[in-house]
């Protein structure tokens, strides 16, 4: 009797399962440092569930297990990469996806220490520094100028009304850079010290070897002055407002003196000066007595 062989055939029966494909992501992607609900998300399959992660430490990721994430990134700038894996109904996993993101630093802004200047004079900003901008911008509560405005080293002239109010305050301005929404601001305070003003009084004259009372000079934000003389005359007090001149010879030949008026100014504001000038009329000369 001849042998019976016998074939044993065995049948694989792979199910069909829907296909997992990798999602598609602009590479890197960008979000500003500190963002929060920053959402993400790949295409949802029925049936499957998602596992995300993301690396670096810092960040709170919301909503896990399903096709879309929301993430509160760490304030601090950097990089690190967004991750998931699907699992289909039947428990199969797909590839890792991944996205990088960069974390973009917000700005800074530091618009220096607080200042003082005279009033008739503008200021030249030393101290301002910024940091992670686009741009920069310098604005005023006031009404002055300011000269390249969109450096950390603008000058601003005091306007009128800066000058009037007595300080200003000026605000620098750092423009994030994108993605960042946020600019940053910081202020500093210009304090205006009243400049000093100096009126010698109006031109005058006077007779040969007459004296003269400065009856009309002026003097505000300064409490010391100081007279002096372009000729060989003398005052009865130089450091008087309303003083007393009395010409001397080489004036009087001369036919005229300029008298100047100097107020002191302090550490901000400088000494000021005006000018007077005194016509002197020559002394008549009388011709010889002449007898007919």
């Amino acid at each position: 009797m001849k042998p019976v062989n016998y074939v044993l055939v065995v049948v694989l029966w792979i199910a069909s399962v829907p296909a997992l494909f990798s999602q598609t992501s602009i590479q890197p992607d960008s979000t500003c440092a500190g963002n929060s609900g920053e959402i993400y998300k790949v295409t949802l399959t029925s049936g499957s569930s998602y596992d995300w992660s993301v690396t670096g430490t810092g960040h709170t990721l919301h909503s896990t297990n399903t096709n879309e994430i929301t993430i509160d990134w760490s304030a601090t700038a950097g990089i690190d990469t967004v991750k998931i894996v699907e699992t289909d109904l039947n428990g199969c996993p797909g590839d890792m996806v991944k996205l990088a993101v960069v974390r973009i630093p917000v700005p800074i802004a530091n618009a220096g220490s607080d200042d003082t200047i005279c009033s008739s004079g503008s200021l030249t900003i030393a101290g301002a520094n910024a940091q992670n901008y686009e741009s920069l911008v310098w604005s005023t509560s006031g009404d002055g100028i300011f000269t390249d405005g969109n450096t950390l080293t603008p000058v601003y002239t005091p306007g009128t009304g800066d000058i009037a109010t007595g300080s200003v305050d000026l605000t620098l301005t750092a423009n994030p850079n994108t993605p960042c929404a946020t600019p940053a601001t910081d202020v500093m305070r210009l304090v205006l010290i009243p400049a000093v003003v100096v009126n010698a009084g109006t031109d005058d004259a006077l007779c040969w070897d007459e004296t003269v009372f400065m009856d009309d000079p002026s003097v505000s934000n300064s409490s010391t002055y100081t007279w002096t003389t372009s000729g060989d005359g003398a005052f009865d007090d130089i450091n008087l407002l309303n003083v007393t001149y009395n010409p001397g010879d080489t004036d009087n030949s001369s036919g005229s003196v300029t008298l100047t008026l100097t107020a002191t100014g302090n550490k901000h504001c400088p000494d000021i000066s005006d000018t007077k000038v005194l016509t002197i009329r020559p002394k008549p000369v009388t011709g010889p007595i002449l007898h007919f």
